[in-house]
């Protein structure tokens, strides 16, 4: 499967059914820490839940609309970054991720934001590349504002997150607005 290497620490891999436990550990390792965050981490209560949502991750590779990769730090699962989904034809994509509560503050979520956004307007010759975040989610909103993305308005209300509403900013980076 897809690997490669971002730095001698980190790599990304396309998750595959061998990496259910590993996964389901990360997300239940830190549950509340994500949960405020990420809708589905209430809906993850076993590896069952998380062995599922990786075959939907390959049916979704294989029907090339889009990716999840696990994030490798000293060769432990550490979270995800992915792609939502590839519009072919507006060329158009949104970038989504998260990590391990003990695994922050290391630069590890914007090196490989930055991989992948490389990946997406060289390899793939996107256009477009959407991050959206919680408003409240700053360490989150950090990544896309260091990256060079535009804050371009707020999704009113647009997920459930614990029981209430949340709105979320929207980003994005065009590849003539690229500098790498």
């Amino acid at each position: 499967m897809f690997k490669t290497y971002i730095n001698k620490q980190l790599s990304l891999k396309i998750l595959e059914e061998s990496d259910t436990q590993a996964l389901f550990n990360v997300v239940d390792e830190s549950r509340t820490y994500l949960a405020e965050w990420l809708p589905f981490v209430n809906l993850t209560k076993s590896s069952d839940d998380t062995k599922q949502f990786i075959k939907s991750a390959l049916q979704q590779f294989v029907a090339h609309d889009g990716f999840h990769c696990g994030i490798w730090y000293n060769d432990k699962l550490v979270g995800v970054i992915g792609l939502h989904y590839i519009n072919w034809l507006n060329e158009t994509t949104s970038i989504g991720y998260y990590l391990h509560q003990d695994y922050q503050k290391l630069a590890i979520m914007t090196e490989c934001t930055q991989f992948l956004i490389d990946y997406c307007f060289t390899e793939l010759k996107l256009n477009r590349i959407e991050i959206s975040t919680a408003t409240q989610n700053t360490k989150s909103q950090n990544i896309p504002k260091k990256l060079g993305f535009t804050q371009e308005g707020i999704l009113r209300q647009n997920e459930k997150l614990n029981g209430s509403y949340s709105d979320s900013y929207v980003f994005s980076l065009l590849r003539s607005e690229y500098n790498r």
